[in-house]
């Protein structure tokens, strides 16, 4: 189990890491995964866990659990811990088969505008604005807090993404307001430490802080600290706070979902979008196209 989590990104660790604690609380064992005997498990025990999962969750949840479940098995029989026989036989099984209401929703233009207003012209405000419009361009929350000061290409409006999934890279280029958003954070942030500390080359640092009071912020700027990351459960607390304030319901993978959407609808071909997302595949990239569920919207007025 430890050698199958550690082969997968941070964010994907920690999806891992629930679903391997929903088998392990079916099965009467709590939420130790790390001591839970995976390499015992037999073809009857896979089924009787896939059964469960059919009943309980949706179409993809189960399957997604059930997919981890098959990655530690793997791990087990690379490790001399299952035979093949009987690795082969645990995970013979169907994946749960149905059909799902399609996840996630499309931010339309006004939201988006609303959560850039949302923000301030403090410091903080800025860092908020220029990561929302980062966010707008399809990078995913761990993307956006692994980003330095070098990644961004004023000359070119374009940004480096060096920490992407699988350890990929990719350039996305920014919009003239995304541009300006970072230039303005970026040079508000460059001016509050001018003279006031003896910092590295500003290039070399993270791009986003991790804090959020001016107090700490004051220090931050000015400590041997400073270099600190901000982290992608910071991104989803203040994409969290934005939405609450606003009363309206979107989660971080949203954007993503709407990039993806508006770019598609502006007649931009599949595998280009597949490649400013960052995507293995196209099947992905179309399941992130939300204008069919707008279409519905629009289409189901026409009954009134």
């Amino acid at each position: 189990m430890t050698v199958y989590l550690s082969s997968l990104s941070k964010g994907s660790r920690r999806t891992a890491n629930q679903s391997l604690r929903v088998i392990t609380e079916v099965s009467g064992r709590g939420d130790d995964i790390l001591n839970y005997p995976w390499h015992e498990l037999r073809y009857q025990h896979v089924q009787a866990i896939r059964t469960y999962l059919a009943d309980k969750y949706s179409v993809a949840t189960a399957n997604k659990i059930l997919a981890i479940l098959k990655g530690v098995l793997k791990e087990c029989k690379r490790l001399g811990l299952m035979s093949i026989e009987d690795y082969d036989k645990a995970v013979d099984i169907k994946a749960v088969s149905g059909n799902t209401i399609t996840k996630g929703k499309y931010i339309t233009p006004e939201q988006f505008k609303a959560i850039l207003d949302s923000c301030d012209n403090t410091l903080i405000g800025k860092r908020n604005r220029a990561i929302f419009h980062c966010l707008q361009l399809g990078l995913r929350r761990s993307e956006v807090a692994s980003l330095n000061v070098k990644d961004f290409n004023y000359n070119e409006g374009s940004i480096l993404v060096t920490k992407a999934k699988r350890n990929k890279s990719r350039l996305v280029f920014l919009t003239d307001a995304g541009i300006k958003a970072i230039k303005d954070y970026l040079e508000e942030r460059r001016k509050k430490k001018d003279g006031r500390s003896n910092d590295n080359n500003d290039s070399t640092t993270s791009a986003f802080f991790p804090l959020s009071s001016a107090t700490s912020l004051e220090n931050w700027l000015f400590s041997s600290g400073r270099n600190q990351r901000i982290t992608d459960q910071t991104i989803y607390n203040i994409i969290k706070s934005c939405a609450a304030t606003l009363d309206i319901n979107i989660a971080a993978h949203d954007f993503r979902r709407t990039c993806a959407s508006n770019l598609l609808s502006k007649g931009v071909d599949i595998v280009t979008v597949k490649n400013i997302l960052g995507h293995e595949s196209i099947e992905t990239t179309a399941n992130y196209d939300r204008r069919g569920i707008d279409a519905q919207k629009q289409a189901s007025k026409l009954l009134d």
